[in-house]
């Protein structure tokens, strides 16, 4: 016990000078740099489980969707990124999906749950009846959705919400209550 505290109390302070020499050496970039994500995440079973639909677009949370794509995949499930028109989309933070396929190739009958990450691409998401569309039939057929952030905003515009127990990220809060959600 007394060698952990040791080398936490070394490893912390070590952290934070890196941290800072790195941060104040780094170099000023004018435009933001594409940044593709070259981690393949390894099925933990031998089978797919399920199949799962991740509709997103550009300027999606970095963070909010990679993380549980990989989390999905690495249990098992086959999951499906799809997009307005099928192409590359790329996070807010620059981090970029290479493919995805088109909405209208999606068919919600074969997956057994829906994730809406959030980031701005749901503000562009929650005007196209497409989207709409698919995301009503996860309702109508009692699958799972999952909405964070700024998901929600999707859910309000399919009109969904009404009387559901919901969260959000913080700015929308209201027209979340508006549509009928409990907060």
């Amino acid at each position: 016990m007394k060698s952990f505290k040791r080398i936490k109390g070394i490893l912390i302070p070590f952290a934070v000078t890196l941290s800072f020499a790195l941060i104040s050496c780094a170099p000023q970039v004018e435009e933001p740099v594409e940044v593709t994500d070259t981690y393949v995440p390894e099925p933990t079973q031998l089978e797919t489980i399920g199949r799962i639909l991740i509709i997103t677009e550009n300027n999606f949370n970095d963070t909010e969707l990679f993380y549980p794509l990989y989390r999905f995949i690495e249990e098992g499930y086959d999951v499906t990124v799809a997009s307005l028109e099928g192409r590359a989309v790329i996070g807010y933070n620059s981090a970029s999906l290479p493919s995805t396929v088109s909405i209208d190739q999606v068919d919600p009958e074969i997956y057994q749950a829906v994730y809406l990450p959030g980031g701005r691409a749901p503000q562009v998401l929650r005007r196209d009846s497409r989207v709409l569309e698919v995301v009503r039939h996860f309702v109508e057929e009692e699958k799972p959705i999952g909405a964070i952030s700024q998901g929600p905003k999707i859910l309000i515009s399919a009109g969904v919400v009404e009387g559901r127990r919901m969260a959000c990220w913080p700015d929308m809060s209201d027209e979340l209550i508006e549509a009928g959600a409990e907060h």
